[in-house]
Formats: structure tokens, C-alpha cells, sequence
């Protein structure tokens, strides 16, 4: 034990006696279980808590009047006692669901750790597949059991796991070759695996964070008790907590140097003397200085093969120079074969060729390059994609001699980017485009007609009798029409034409240009529904039965480019019911009055400016919660309460201000007014741990002084900067992204917090994700919506979550309106939500 761990415990023992004489009254008397898990947890000579968490405790119980009872006990005992209520604290608790609903946890962890196998430096243990057929180590009921038997199933290995009481006899079995590894936390890893004759393995899993867990009856007061110190420590950097964790972090004693003892010769001159001396002291510096040679090579070796990175460095000619252990699993070859070989040896023509050129580019122009590479190796049938950086090699004399290059896999993560998109915009049984692409496909074609002036249309296709179908012949049968359906339907698009599943047994044609004159537009879209109408009446071959079916199609017309994708639904919608009411089988043409409408917009446009001259907007705010039902922060919405028309929702009046310079001045209302609440929020102990939330248009962060500009607006304000959190869509970054991306992480710089919203209903592009200065990404709500009936969408916000993890982004879903939609996203690994489940949008004052 360091001096460092002996002052600290002294310090924690002394405050703990402060506490035991408290008046009766005044404490609260706390049972404490305690299992041996240094240097986290164990007790000391005297029966008390020590370690990280010990010591911790010691001063929790000094702050809040508590006095300590120590129950000593095994692990799996630990967790049976606290369950019963025989104990009413247990330190170095795992969170995770199943112990959510067994015990009670503070939301501030007390500590981060994660899990790694050791091994016996006889055996060899690169990777986890490595451990088929062999048998590890790991602490009993413990979550590193769970986990690691889950990793284990989804790889396919087979591998025993051995249940133990302690990470000591974890590390004993290992020693003695009775397991190939024993699985530990980092802390004890550190801490004992020298002295058990282990070392680490490069498998590393299960990031975790460990809390003082309270036993199911225990008083919630000791636990946010918990909190409050902890939150009051983690966020003074001279503080109690990182006194007690630099002193018991492991230290390394350096080993003393031999003395080498020289007889001297009585009859050997003084300067012959010196000259030995001098001798010897310059021959102990070299064997000093090769042993510190030695070491850090010992130690940079270590790194560069446990990383999951491959690294590898060339000659001018190209030749691989050095390899790590990566490259050469990556390759499939030992690194003393890829040594001396070029990139043509182990890749095809033109993935070689592609790598030579980037090559080149670094040995040319002396700079660091960033690429994303599509490899094919020899022998593999699938490509390997990487993030690549590679940097140049400079001689003293500032000459190259070769590159180094860093290359992360990234296979993976594509696969689920474009799994997302193809959920995100494709319907899985038909395979046609969905509803949202269909969506995005007509706005593109209504912002085409400001460049390009031409006639377009929609067609809504209802299928007749769907239900009859379903209910003769089942809900299979009914999904073969509607395959059917969508085959003969892509068989009537013609080139740049979109055909599309709207949802049930809804279709849509959406034909961008009709190729005639505006006045011969209605004559060709006739033509082109009766042609429909004839293909989807020919009879359906169901599984041997023969159905006869039709359908009804509604055709809205579009040539001026101030409509909206509301407008041409609505009226395709309108035109849809009147040919159903015709006796279905048929069509029928919307054509709406253009010039009313283009009045009604104009008035709108009109009073918006007037609105905002007056401020005739107000913000209402929503609640955002967290795990555990607490509100963390809030969403600022605003509304327009219009004089005549009462209060009108963004979707009345934004898509106005957005097409007009009135967004800009309506933005900066809604941030001075949302600061100055966060400002006033900050003065509140109760309420000055909030976020808020703002919406906020690309046209605000694009404009030049865009950054700056909100910022002064923040700093005027008084609000923490920490506290707000901006929202951008998808669909608003792609404008200009790299003009976005840039004020963006301007604002991150000053402190503010950037959010992702809508997410899943755009670009959902792996490139872009990487570069955004994100804090958050927000599941739209209508993914959220179906959930409990809609396996689709249970795996795209599963896959928007993952995606999530593997950026280290937190994932917020919002349009929660019910317990079993928040249940549902518990389970798929969602932490935090919003929605009418937890409270409506209102003005403040009635929040």
C-alpha cells in the first residue's frame, strides 16, 4: 500500500469516527455489504470499507450523517443479502436492466470501468474466437458472466465458463493452467495480474458503470444523498473523489540496479583510478539507457498490437516495413511473410491500384491524408471496408522515407447504415419504396419546378376489397396480392418514375414530368390510370386460387411550384374518395383553384410578418426524461397565437418563414427567449441542471456571422452554454455540409450541445455521422408510433441504436405516447425519451 492509500484511509477513518459520534438522532444507521474486490472494494485490517469505493463511502457516510455497519460477505451472497434487505448498500454494482428491477440505483456513477481476459504467458489468446473449446474463468452471477456468455452465442464459440466466488480465485486457476483466461475488472487487473504471473489479452468487453446499489425496501433519501455528493465531487477537478482515486491507482516500483562492486588496486594511479571510474559510470548509463530502450519498445509493442486498428508502415517503394498482429489476421498471413511485400501480393488489381495512388499522394505531397477503402483480398469473397489515415515519414533532416498508416474496419457499421436505409425507405414485404420516400421524392419534384416549369402527377392507388380477401382467404394469401400488386405496378413506371407502397393496401405512381403541355396534362394522366386500372384487374394466382380484384386510383395534378407535399396528398386523397364513391374500379382527377390558394398563402405570408414585427409568438416546453422517469431537460416549441386564428402549430407557418428571410428573424426570437428561460432556470438549485432543447434552421447556422451570432445571443442572455442543446434535421445539414458541419462544431467548441433530430428519415449517411460534432441523435416519432405492431420498425430503432453506441452518440426517441412504446425501447437499449407519455408541450408557467 502506498503512502497516497495509507493518508486517504487514514483521512476516511478519522471522518468515520466523526460520524459514529453523531447523536443517535442525527445519524442514520446504514449496513454496508462488503466483498473483496481491490482496489475497488475490500476491507482493511481493521474491518472497514476500503479501497476506491470504501473510501468513497466513508466520506458519503461522513457528509450525510450516516453511521457505517460492515457486513463482510462473498459476491453471490452480496447480491442475495441486499435482494433480501439484510443489507442496505452494496458497492461495485453493474448497472443494467435485470438489476434495474431487482434493486435501487442513483443515476451519478460512482465509477467506469470495463472487463478483459488474462491469460497464462504460456498460452495465446489474440481474439475471442479464440477461445473455442476453452475454458475461462469469471465470477459468479456476476453481469462479466452474462455478458461474456452472450458475446460468446453470438460469435458461435463454444467455450466453458467456470463460476468462482472471487476475481482470487480467478487469477489462481489461471495461474495453475486449469483455465486457459479468468475474466476481471480493469481496476483488480492492475492491480494483481503481474503478481499472479498473467498478462492481458487484447479482448476487451462490457463498458460499465458501477453504482452503490440500495436494496429494494431501502430508504430512495440514501440514495440521493449519493447523488448529491457525487454530482458535488465529479465536477471539481481538486475534489475528494479524485484525491481517493489517484491514491489508489497502481504504481509501478522501479527495480533497483545491480551494484556492480569493483576491487581497486591500492598500486593503481589516481588517474588510472579516475579513468576506470569514468568507465564504469559511462557503461552503467548505456545499460540504463538500453534497459529504458528496451522497456518503451516492450511497451510501444504492446499497444500496437492490443489496439483493434491494423498499422502498418512502407518504404518509398511501397514495401511493407512493419505490420501488427491486425494487419496480419486482416491478411491471413504471418507478419514475417507480409514483410518486404507490396499491397499487389495480397489484394486484387484494383484495390492495389487504389492504395498505390493514395500512397503516392502521401510520398508526394508530405501531407496526412483521411480515405475510406473498399478492399478485396485474395481469397475473400466479400470486401473489407476501412477508415485509412495515413501520414508521412520524415528523416531529421525533414527528407520522407516512408508512410505510417492506420486503418480502422468499418465493414460493419456500413452494413448497418445501409440496413437502416433500406428500412428507412423501403417496404419489406413489397420491396417497393415507402411512404417516406415517396414523400421525399414529391418534394424534390416541387422544388425541381422552380428551375424547370412542367406538369407532374400523383396517383393514389386503394385496392378494392382487401378485407374481403384477407378474411376468404387469409392475411398470407392477402400479402401474395399485394406483392403481385407492386410487381405489376413497377411494370407501369416508366423511367423516373416512382413507384411506392403509401401504407396497407395503398399505392402510389408519382410521375415527375408528364412530358406535354399543363393543358394536355389531365388526358395523359387519364391514360396512364386507366392503363393501371386494366393491369391490376387481370386475375391474382393466390397459392392455387384464382382472385379476381380491382382498384381505384385518385391523380392530383402539379405544375406550380408554391404547392406543397401536403397539398398534392390532400388533393390526390380527395380525388381517391370520389372515385371510390363512383363505385371504385375507376378514376378520378383533382384539380385545385391555384389562384385561391396562392391568395391564401399570400395573406398567411403577410400576417407572418406582422407577427413577428409584434412577437406574436409564444414557447411551449415538453419534458425530456431519462431512465429512470426523471426530467432532464426540456424541448422549446414554438407556436404562433394568431389574432384571428387562434394558436397555429410550426407546420402552419415555419415552411413560410423557412422559403422566406423571416425564418431568421422568428430563430433569433425563439433562442433570446428560450436562453433567457435557461438563464432563469440557472438561478433555481431545483432546476439548474436542465437542458433545453432548440430547434434550429440551417439558414441560421449558414448565414456568415451564423455561430457567432448565437453565441452572442447565449452570452447576452446569461444562460450556461453547457445547458442548451441546438437541433438540426438531416434533410437541412445536406444544403451545404461542410459549411454546416464547420459552425457546427464552432458551437460545440463554445460549450453547446448539438443534436441530430428526426433521425432515420433522411440521409442516415455513415460518412456524414462520423464528421458531425453530435451529441445526441434523436428517433423520429414515427418510428416510435407502431412499435408495438410494426416488427419493421422494432428493428430500424434497433439499428438506429446501435449505430448510435458504435459512435459513442446518446440516442433520445421522442413521440412516446404510451408505457408499453417506452417498455418496448427499454428493451432495444433506448435511455432517454419524449412524449405525451410524460407531458404535452405548455407554456412554462404551466409546466
Amino acid at each position: 500500500m502506498t503512502l497516497g492509500k495509507r493518508g486517504i484511509r487514514l483521512t476516511a477513518a478519522i471522518l468515520l469516527t466523526g460520524a459514529v459520534a453523531l447523536p443517535a438522532s442525527a445519524a442514520t444507521e446504514v449496513r454496508v455489504g462488503v466483498y473483496h474486490n481491490p482496489p475497488k472494494i475490500l476491507l482493511d485490517a481493521n474491518g472497514w470499507p476500503s479501497g476506491i469505493l470504501g473510501d468513497l463511502l466513508h466520506e458519503i457516510a461522513r457528509e450525510n450523517q450516516w453511521n457505517l455497519t460492515t457486513v463482510p460477505c462473498t459476491w453471490h451472497d452480496c447480491l442475495v443479502a441486499l435482494q433480501a434487505g439484510t443489507i442496505d448498500i452494496l458497492p461495485d454494482v453493474a448497472f443494467n436492466a435485470e438489476r434495474a428491477g431487482r434493486f435501487q440505483f442513483h443515476r451519478q456513477p460512482a465509477l467506469r470501468s470495463w472487463s478483459q481476459l488474462y491469460r497464462h504467458p504460456q498460452t495465446t489468446l489474440q481474439a475471442i474466437t479464440d477461445l473455442s473449446g476453452q475454458r475461462v474463468a469469471v465470477l459468479q452471477d456476476s453481469v462479466q458472466e452474462t455478458e461474456l456468455r452472450h458475446l460468446l452465442n453470438e460469435f458461435g464459440i463454444a467455450a466453458e465458463l467456470v463460476p468462482v466466488n472471487s476475481y482470487d480465485d480467478a487469477f489462481a486457476l489461471a495461474t495453475r493452467g486449469e483455465v486457459t483466461a479468468a475474466v476481471s475488472n480493469r481496476h483488480y487487473g492492475e492491480l494483481h495480474a503481474r503478481d499472479a504471473g498473467l498478462v492481458p489479452t487484447p479482448v476487451v468487453f462490457m463498458p460499465a458503470r458501477l453504482f452503490y446499489a440500495a436494496a429494494p425496501q431501502a430508504d430512495p433519501v440514501l440514495l440521493a444523498q449519493i447523488d448529491r455528493t457525487l454530482e458535488s465531487w465529479i465536477d471539481n477537478p481538486d475534489s475528494y473523489y479524485y484525491s481517493v482515486l489517484q491514491a489508489w491507482t497502481p504504481l509501478v516500483e522501479p527495480q533497483a540496479l545491480p551494484r556492480w562492486l569493483w576491487p581497486l588496486a591500492s598500486a593503481v594511479s589516481l588517474g588510472l583510478l579516475l579513468a576506470l571510474v569514468a568507465s564504469l559510470w559511462l557503461r552503467r548509463q548505456v545499460r540504463v539507457r538500453t534497459q529504458e530502450l528496451r522497456t518503451s519498445e516492450a511497451q510501444l509493442r504492446t499497444i500496437l498490437e492490443s489496439v483493434d486498428a491494423a498499422i502498418f508502415i512502407k518504404d518509398t517503394d511501397l514495401r511493407y516495413q512493419y505490420a501488427n498482429d491486425k494487419v496480419a489476421r486482416i491478411l491471413g498471413r504471418p507478419v514475417t511473410e507480409i514483410v518486404g511485400h507490396r499491397d499487389a501480393d495480397w489484394f486484387d488489381q484494383e484495390t492495389a491500384s487504389h492504395l498505390e495512388e493514395s500512397d503516392r499522394a502521401v510520398l508526394t505531397s508530405g501531407k496526412r491524408i483521411v480515405k475510406e477503402d473498399v478492399n478485396r483480398i485474395h481469397g475473400h469473397s466479400d470486401p473489407v471496408i476501412f477508415i485509412t489515415v495515413k501520414l508521412p515519414l520524415r528523416r531529421p533532416d525533414g527528407s520522407i522515407h516512408g508512410l505510417c498508416g492506420i486503418s480502422t474496419e468499418i465493414t460493419e457499421q456500413r452494413r448497418l447504415v445501409r440496413e437502416l436505409q433500406m428500412l428507412s425507405h423501403h417496404d419489406p414485404l413489397t420491396r417497393l419504396p415507402n411512404r417516406r420516400q415517396l414523400l421525399e421524392r414529391l418534394r424534390q419534384c416541387l422544388e425541381a419546378l422552380l428551375e424547370q416549369p412542367r406538369a407532374g402527377a400523383l396517383l393514389l392507388i386503394n385496392l378494392d376489397h382487401m378485407r374481403a380477401l384477407n378474411e376468404q382467404l387469409g392475411q398470407h394469401l392477402g400479402d401474395q396480392r399485394l406483392q403481385q400488386v407492386a410487381q405489376r405496378l413497377a411494370g407501369c413506371a416508366g423511367a423516373g418514375e416512382l413507384a411506392a407502397r403509401a401504407g396497407g393496401d395503398e399505392f402510389a405512381l408519382l410521375i415527375p414530368d408528364l412530358g406535354v403541355a399543363p393543358q394536355d396534362a389531365a388526358t395523359k394522366a387519364g391514360t396512364l390510370a386507366r392503363h393501371i386500372l386494366q393491369s391490376l384487374a387481370r386475375p391474382y394466382d393466390l397459392g392455387g386460387n384464382v382472385w379476381h380484384g380491382t382498384a381505384s386510383v385518385g391523380i392530383a395534378l402539379f405544375s406550380d411550384p408554391q404547392e406543397g407535399v401536403d397539398d398534392v396528398l390532400r388533393h390526390a386523397d380527395m380525388a381517391l374518395s370520389q372515385a371510390k364513391a363512383a363505385g371504385r374500379n375507376t378514376f378520378r382527377l383533382f384539380h385545385p383553384d391555384m389562384s385561391a390558394m396562392l391568395a391564401a398563402r399570400t395573406g398567411l405570408e403577410a400576417d407572418l410578418r406582422t407577427a413577428i414585427a409584434e412577437e406574436q409568438f409564444v414557447l411551449h416546453y415538453q419534458p425530456q426524461v431519462d431512465d429512470f422517469g426523471e426530467i432532464t431537460g426540456y424541448e422549446a416549441m414554438v407556436r404562433w397565437q394568431h389574432p384571428r386564428r387562434g394558436l397555429l402549430l410550426p407546420v402552419h407557418f415555419i415552411p413560410f418563414a423557412e422559403a422566406s428571410d423571416h425564418i431568421l428573424a422568428l430563430g433569433d426570437w425563439v433562442l433570446r427567449t428560450a436562453c433567457r428561460q435557461l438563464a432563469q432556470w440557472g438561478q433555481s438549485p431545483k432546476l439548474n441542471q436542465l437542458t433545453l432543447a432548440v430547434n434550429l434552421s440551417a439558414r441560421e447556422v449558414l448565414h456568415p456571422d451564423g455561430a457567432q451570432h448565437l453565441l452572442r445571443i447565449v452570452a447576452e442572455s446569461g444562460a450556461n452554454p453547457h445547458r442548451l442543446e441546438l437541433e438540426l434535421t438531416e434533410s437541412q445539414l445536406i444544403e451545404d455540409f461542410e459549411a454546416t458541419t464547420e459552425r457546427l462544431r464552432e458551437l460545440r467548441t463554445a460549450g453547446l450541445r448539438i443534436a441530430l433530430d428526426d433521425f432515420g428519415t433522411g440521409y442516415s449517411s455513415l460518412s456524414y455521422l462520423k464528421q458531425l460534432p453530435l451529441d445526441r441523435i434523436k428517433i423520429d416519432m414515427s418510428f416510435v408510433r407502431d412499435l408495438v405492431h410494426d416488427a419493421n420498425d422494432v428493428a430500424i430503432v434497433r439499428t438506429i441504436i446501435s449505430l448510435a453506441e458504435s459512435l459513442d452518440l446518446e440516442v433520445i426517441a421522442e413521440g412516446v405516447e404510451s408505457a408499453t412504446q417506452r417498455d418496448i425501447l427499454r428493451e432495444l437499449g433506448c435511455r432517454h425519451f419524449q412524449g405525451y407519455w410524460f407531458g404535452r408541450p405548455q407554456p412554462w408557467h404551466d409546466a
